[in-house]
């Protein structure tokens, strides 16, 4: 499997993340470590997971995907050949949405002791958090990289220029910069990669879109959901073309 670059952190990714959303949910555990196994057999190192995932299934209250991504790393022993990603923003069991500092430390504690890890290679914020001060968002994600808990931040769910209010605070602080910028890119919206390509362009931020033509050469990558129905629609799809060759994309 072909690798990416992370932004400009040196650090080289499959080119496509494996979104572990429903494993042990809706996905069995049988089948949920089959996934898992063809995945890295094939060359693949880039799982991304949630520690939401998956409340809303039936049964479940969060933490599910973790707990047994965390279960499958022991057996298999290969922790220090994958790249993993978490999440934390959104609410789920007893925890609000939020990105104050005391959330974001003990959802990370919480992942991590779920994963059985000791860091996460790559944590998000999962959505943005206009209630809480951008600076004390921020100034925890860098505590937790400082204290080796985290290796890289990414953002999700963010506006264009409220990522670059946290670009502005990341580089004037000298804090963890973001080295990657998961978005939903819907067929129905192209203008949404057009407002997002000011707040990422290469000569000012460590990352910029992910490449689409020959010649990119991308900072920090961006992945992207790509889906068939409109912003707010209740209805969702996809698409299957065996012989078509799809774009770099990873889900998150």
């Amino acid at each position: 499997m072909q690798t990416t670059l992370l932004g400009r952190s040196g650090v080289d990714v499959s080119m496509y993340c494996l979104g572990a959303m429903y494993f042990g949910s809706r996905n069995d555990r049988t089948t949920s470590y089959r996934m898992l196994d063809r995945y890295v057999d094939a060359g693949g190192s880039f799982i991304d997971t949630a520690n939401i995932y998956a409340w809303w299934v039936e049964g479940c209250r969060g933490g599910e995907s973790e707990t047994l991504l965390g279960e499958w790393l022991r057996e298999r022993g290969n922790r220090d050949r994958l790249f993993i990603a978490s999440k934390v923003g959104f609410q789920y069991d007893d925890v609000t949405r939020g990105l104050s500092a005391a959330q974001i430390e003990a959802e990370c504690d919480k992942s991590l002791r779920r994963m059985g890890i000791d860091t996460i290679d790559l944590y998000y914020a999962h959505v943005d958090d206009r209630n809480t001060p951008m600076h004390e968002t921020m100034e925890a994600f860098d505590r937790l990289v400082r204290a080796g808990k985290v290796r890289y931040i990414g953002a999700s769910n963010f506006m264009a220029y409220r990522l670059e209010r946290a670009h502005t605070l990341l580089q004037a602080e000298r804090l963890a910069r973001l080295r990657l910028l998961a978005a939903a890119l819907h067929l129905s919206a192209p203008q949404a990669r057009r407002q997002l390509r000011p707040a990422v362009e290469p000569d000012r931020r460590d990352h910029r879109l992910l490449p689409r033509q020959p010649g990119d050469d991308p900072g920090v990558l961006v992945a992207a959901q790509r889906r068939l129905h409109a912003p707010g629609s209740p209805t969702a799809g996809a698409i299957s073309r065996p012989r078509r060759r799809c774009a770099p994309v990873c889900a998150a």
